[in-house]
C-alpha cells in the first residue's frame, strides 16, 4: 500500500454508525497502523482492550474533528499564515501590497517578519476596509484597460512575412 505524504484526514470520512479495526482505519484515511495506535494511547476510545482492537466510527470521526479544530491557527487584524513557519504574523512594515483579482475580492500579500516568505491572505472588499489600517496599505491603484495598454500583453507577431 502507498502512503501519501499528506493525507486528507477529513472528520466526515469514517461512517459513524461503523466499527473500524486498526487495519481498516488505516486503508480508509491512509495513514499507518502506528498512527493509529498513537491516537489510541492520546485519547481516541475503543470499543474494549482486547483484539482484534474495535473503533467506532462516531468516535473516530470526533476525534478527528477535534484535532482538526485544535490544530488551527486564526489570524488577527493584520495578520497574514505564513505557511513555512505555520504561524500566523504581522507582514513586514511596508511589504504589504493589495492584488485585486475578481469582483468584491482580492489578496494581500507581505514578507513574514521570521522567515522572509511570501505570505497571501485572501480577502474580500469589505474585509479589506476594515484591515487596511491595520496592514498599513496603499490604496489600490485603477487597473488600466486592456484596449489603453502602450505595449502589447502576447509576445507574438500576426504578420507573415
Amino acid at each position: 500500500m502507498e502512503m501519501s505524504r499528506r493525507s486528507p484526514r477529513q472528520p466526515g470520512r469514517p461512517k459513524i454508525h461503523r466499527s473500524y479495526t486498526v487495519q481498516e482505519v488505516t486503508d480508509l484515511l491512509g495513514v499507518h497502523k502506528n498512527t493509529v495506535r498513537n491516537w489510541l494511547r492520546n485519547g481516541l476510545a475503543s470499543l474494549n482492550e482486547r483484539r482484534p482492537i474495535l473503533i467506532l466510527g462516531r468516535e473516530l470521526a470526533g476525534y478527528l474533528a477535534k484535532r482538526q479544530k485544535n490544530r488551527k491557527r486564526p489570524c488577527g487584524l493584520g495578520q497574514i499564515y505564513c505557511l513555512r513557519c505555520r504561524r500566523p504574523h504581522r507582514p513586514v512594515s511596508g511589504t504589504a501590497r493589495y492584488e485585486p483579482s475578481d469582483a468584491g475580492a482580492g489578496r494581500v500579500r507581505g514578507a513574514c517578519p521570521s522567515c522572509a516568505a511570501t505570505m497571501y491572505r485572501r480577502i474580500s472588499d469589505t474585509g479589506l476596509e476594515r484591515e487596511r489600517t491595520h496592514f498599513d496599505l496603499p490604496l489600490p491603484s485603477a487597473q488600466e484597460h486592456i484596449a489603453e495598454r502602450q505595449q502589447s500583453l502576447v509576445t507574438c507577431d500576426f504578420r507573415r512575412e
